[in-house]
């Protein structure tokens, strides 16, 4: 049977590539818009709010907006401020009965020309805790079918009343244990660091604990009761030592209203895990945030109220994948 010769020349040619160029999109950048991003949790300690600017596509970075006055109030007019600790990061420590279930909080940010922007009102719900953490094996695919990627996944169930909320949001705090390669030469005593002379080797154990990027959503509201069982959540693989001694994460989990929940949930959508050409792309998500005086105005970022419960699982075992 005859070939086609215009089949012929397009096999020389993939035949003939022998690597594979980078595509850099022309992207079309607007004017640089303001960001507002906060949450505040019934959770002991500081509370932050950030105000910052959007940075180029190819330059991402924190760009802070100082001096700016910044306020949280509750649906009854009680407020409280929070003072900037860095530029563009402005905290506070709330009052234990400042934050009531059933209540609703807006934010509020005076920029230094004046403008004010303000939030919808977001409704404080009681957060179910959580009734149990597990973890099961998982193989993940590369883009070499000949390579794949061996770990652990984490799941989550829990159920609530009535009264709970029926939205939440996951995040987490990852500690594992690892030892260290080397002897002890130095001990630092607060002030400086002191020959060991000794030199023992049994001081070599040694934990690292990070806030992870990533989080999850998820609902019971399409279901009958207010309970979700083997929610995914975090996942390890064997590319890094996490799993090599032990391995802990903590669970927060946090309230949210129907609206948090739609906003975070495209959030999560738009981040996306593969990032490959095919997945969906990325486009403008709008918070809940806008300018009093000039509501046509692009504000990025998403101000939210919630309740957390927290639960630790820690995970020791020898796993028969390479690590």
């Amino acid at each position: 049977m005859p070939v086609n010769r215009w089949t012929i020349w397009i096999m020389l040619m993939v035949l003939g590539t022998g690597c594979i160029e980078p595509f850099e999109p022309d992207v079309e950048e607007s004017d640089r818009v303001l960001v507002i991003d906060g949450r505040i949790t019934d959770k002991a300690g500081i509370q932050t709010i950030t105000v910052s600017t959007s940075s180029p596509y190819k330059q991402a970075q924190f760009q802070p907006v100082s001096a700016c006055v910044v306020w949280v109030e509750d649906d009854e007019g009680n407020g409280i401020t929070f003072l900037e600790n860095e530029e563009g990061i402005y905290q506070s420590e709330l009052e234990p009965d400042f934050l009531v279930v059933g209540k609703s909080y807006k934010l509020q940010v005076i920029t230094p020309d004046d403008q004010v922007y303000e939030s919808d009102y977001d409704a404080l719900l009681a957060c179910a805790p959580i009734d149990q953490l597990s973890y099961k094996l998982e193989v993940q695919g590369t883009s070499n079918p000949e390579v794949n990627y061996y770990g652990i996944r984490f799941y989550l169930d829990m159920k609530g009343s009535e009264e709970d909320a029926r939205s939440y949001l996951w995040s987490f705090e990852e500690t594992w244990e690892y030892v260290s390669y080397y002897n002890i030469q130095y001990i630092w005593d607060g002030s400086e660091f002191l020959d060991y002379t000794p030199q023992l080797h049994g001081k070599k154990i040694c934990y690292l604990t990070e806030l992870l990027e990533n989080y999850q959503v998820g609902s019971s509201s399409f279901f009958g009761s207010n309970e979700i069982h083997q929610q995914p959540l975090h996942f390890v693989s064997n590319q890094t030592p996490r799993l090599q001694e032990q391995y802990s994460l903590l669970v927060a989990q946090h309230s949210l209203s129907s609206e948090a929940f739609l906003y975070w949930d495209k959030m999560r959508a738009q981040s996306g895990d593969a990032g490959g050409l095919f997945e969906s792309q990325p486009s403008r998500t709008s918070g809940n945030i806008s300018n009093v005086n000039n509501p046509e105005e692009k504000v990025l970022g998403y101000f939210f109220v919630s309740q957390v419960q927290e639960k630790r699982i820690t995970v020791s075992e020898d796993f028969e994948f390479p690590i």
